[in-house]
């Protein structure tokens, strides 16, 4: 037997699980969407295709070409010629003529030369002589000898 007090409380209960187990078990309506409409672009014309070329299935895979011959090799430039031991000491202004001299020594002889334009030193010519340099021929070519700045 229940106690009298308890029977509200009971009651209560049991119809507050009578609604849930109803509505757990109610079916629920399925919820419908909309499908958007979606317009279709026309197609665009089909291209037609170009023709295989079956020619360049025919090339072998793995044959490689020969490489290409090596250049020759580059003719080696003429070696330069030697270096001139005569140093320049002085170039000297004649009053009279009002031409040029160079005072030169060369080691091989261990001696100072004066030299005008046209005269033989050793192997090589004096070409010209100007207030500053001396130009020397050969058979390798001309060369300057100028004299040093006289700036520190």
């Amino acid at each position: 037997m229940i106690p009298p007090r308890l029977r509200p409380g009971i009651i209560l209960s049991a119809a507050a699980a009578a609604g849930a187990a109803v509505f757990a078990l109610w079916p629920v309506k399925p919820r419908t969407i909309p499908a958007p409409v979606i317009e279709r672009a026309p197609e665009p014309a089909k291209r037609t295709l170009a023709a295989l070329d079956l020619a360049a299935f025919r090339a072998p895979i793995w044959v490689a070409e020969p490489p290409p011959p090596a250049p020759p090799a580059p003719v080696p430039a003429p070696p330069p010629p030697p270096p001139l031991k005569i140093q320049l000491l002085a170039i000297i202004r004649e009053a009279e003529t009002g031409g040029y001299k160079a005072a030169v020594y060369d080691p091989d002889t261990d001696k100072v030369l004066i030299v005008a334009a046209g005269e033989r030193l050793g192997p090589r010519t004096v070409e010209q002589i100007d207030q500053t340099s001396l130009t020397l021929s050969d058979n390798h070519g001309k060369r300057v000898l100028a004299l040093k700045d006289g700036a520190p």
